[in-house]
């Protein structure tokens, strides 16, 4: 173990505001300090980045931090900052969570439709246009947040759209 480069004031700590995990965090001193890099986990265990802020080299005054992320995934949302050297040396903060429970997950505009529809979602899954009988007549993975989907190909009339779990009726004129 060498000198830490960083000494928090505070830990992380991650609040839900308007559908964002806003994180933030204090440090009183830095020294070397390159970047602060903001990792995500849905399971606690595995993260991945989510984004960077800037470091401010070496410094004895006591800055504060916040990053948004504006898609947290549905259920808990693991936060951890990981502050990286110029050198490359890094460590790790303490683990922030927040809870993230959306009623409605999912929605499908302009509906009725005529040529194309705009899917928004808050995680990547599956959709499925079914005609009224229940017959599969497309299937596709769609990724979280906005999708544009062509119904050209489709005839007018009443469309059941799959997505996920949940079900949506869509009229096409």
């Amino acid at each position: 173990m060498g000198i830490l480069s960083v000494s928090y004031q505070s830990q992380p700590t991650a609040k839900l505001q308007k559908n964002q995990s806003h994180i933030n965090w204090s440090v009183v001193t830095q020294l070397n300090s390159e970047k602060y890099i903001i990792e995500q986990s849905k399971n606690g265990q595995n993260f991945a980045s989510i984004g960077e802020i800037a470091g401010d080299g070496t410094s004895n005054e006591t800055k504060h931090y916040t990053h948004i992320h504006e898609t947290p995934s549905i259920g808990i949302n693991y936060y951890r900052i990981k502050q990286v050297d110029y050198d490359g040396k890094d460590s790790f903060s303490d683990i922030a969570s927040v809870r993230y429970d959306r009623a409605e997950q999912t929605s499908i505009c302009p509906n009725p439709a005529t040529s194309e529809v705009t899917i928004t979602t808050t995680e990547q899954t599956t959709l499925q246009i079914m005609d009224v009988y229940g017959r599969v007549l497309t299937k596709q993975d769609i990724s979280e947040r906005q999708n544009t989907l062509n119904l050209s190909q489709l005839p007018a009339g009443i469309f059941i759209f799959v997505v996920g779990e949940q079900r949506y009726k869509v009229l096409k004129e």
